[in-house]
């Protein structure tokens, strides 16, 4: 298979990707908020990596994981499709901390 094929494919497969986000953020913005672990189930290790990156403990990222989570919620109106949802999610993510931090 050559690459443009792949580049292809995987583009295809983004798109799918984002498209079924932008179904389940309308559905959850319309009151189905059981929907949230559907949409934050694929990025839920990614933000838990990034946050024991910053923080050194398993106990810590995971306290702030889930806060970053409850805030993805909350803020889910503010999320303007710019960028992919699980970019936004780990913005959150590392701005908490941030925030934490006092930068």
């Amino acid at each position: 298979m050559c690459a443009t094929t792949v580049g292809a494919e995987n583009d295809t497969r983004n798109d799918r990707i984002r498209s079924n986000e932008e179904v389940l953020i309308n559905r959850i913005l319309e009151g189905e908020k059981d929907l949230f672990l559907e949409l934050i189930r694929p990025y839920q290790r990614t933000v838990y990596a990034t946050l024991i990156s910053m923080l050194g403990s398993k106990e810590d990222a995971e306290d702030v994981t889930q806060d970053v989570l409850l805030k993805a919620l909350a803020r889910l109106q503010q999320f303007r499709r710019e960028s992919a949802f699980g970019t936004w999610l780990i913005q959150i993510a590392i701005m908490k901390q941030e925030c934490a931090n006092g930068k």
